[in-house]
């Protein structure tokens, strides 16, 4: 997974690592991801989360059994694992990036929801509830909003 990012093969949003770099100066990042964990894991390298959750199949013998351990790509896993989470862990003032409908419940549980390189649906419904949505135009300026609630 990590020669596949360093290929340059694999596209980060040209913005994403300035965004995450301002909330790890402040917060502890867990990222909650329905991508495969090797490939998260190598992402941890580019942006310094603290924790990860990301779907898992199960390796016997290094070789993939084609069982799954975990997979968050499953609709409401997520919202599972983000409940089980805040049961043990605080959230006030936690900051929360989605990029598709799938994250909704997610984004709601967060106190400050924030949307990135999303599709048209979730934008409609991010603009409703007054999230933020990263514009990446207005990159500096949506970074200063969400240094003031960091």
């Amino acid at each position: 997974a990590k020669e596949f990012i360093k290929s340059g093969e694999f596209s980060l949003i040209p913005y994403s690592k300035k965004v995450f770099d301002l909330i790890n100066d402040y917060r502890k990042t867990v990222a909650i991801t329905g991508s495969p964990i090797e490939l998260v894991k190598a992402m941890r390298d580019i942006f310094n989360f603290d924790e990860i959750y990301a779907s898992e199949l199960i390796l016997k013998n290094n070789i993939y059994s084609g069982k799954v351990k975990l997979n968050l790509a499953l609709a409401g896993e997520k919202e599972r694992l983000i409940t089980q989470y805040f049961k043990k862990n605080s959230f006030k003032n936690s900051v929360g990036f989605g990029d598709s409908e799938s994250d909704i419940p997610f984004l709601e549980k967060v106190n400050y929801p924030v949307i990135i390189n999303s599709d048209d649906k979730l934008k409609a419904i991010a603009e409703s509830k007054g999230w933020l949505i990263i514009n990446e135009a207005e990159l500096e300026k949506d970074l200063k909003k969400i240094s003031n609630v960091v």
